[in-house]
């Protein structure tokens, strides 16, 4: 499921064959809202969701915020979530925000 976005900026969330995600493109104020709606339809296994940020090209606040809702859905739902090759962009804006403890701890 790829959406393309105005001026260029893109994000997606794609299922793989062994049931986990895969995000790519950017993470920002212009993508979030609708892969935050996409999330809701895709992520609707039962078991953990493991979510692989390596194909992510760039990310700002908005992007952390949207992994921390990411976190408060799966939290509700009972379901535990993982992060995997976070890059360094987004570890750095949540290790000065004081929040790298739940990337790692979802």
């Amino acid at each position: 499921m790829k959406k393309n976005l105005p001026n260029s900026q893109s994000a997606s969330i794609e299922i793989r064959s062994d049931g986990n995600y895969d995000i790519s493109g950017d993470l920002s104020f212009e993508t979030v809202s609708t892969l935050w709606q996409d999330s809701k339809t895709v992520f609707r296994n039962n078991g953990p969701l493991i979510v692989d940020l390596r194909q992510v090209s760039r990310s700002d606040s908005a992007g952390l915020a949207l992994l921390l809702e990411w976190i408060r859905m799966a939290r509700k739902t009972g379901q535990s979530i993982a992060f995997h090759n976070i890059p360094d962009q987004l570890q750095n804006i949540a290790r000065v925000s004081g929040i790298d403890a739940l990337l790692s701890s979802s």
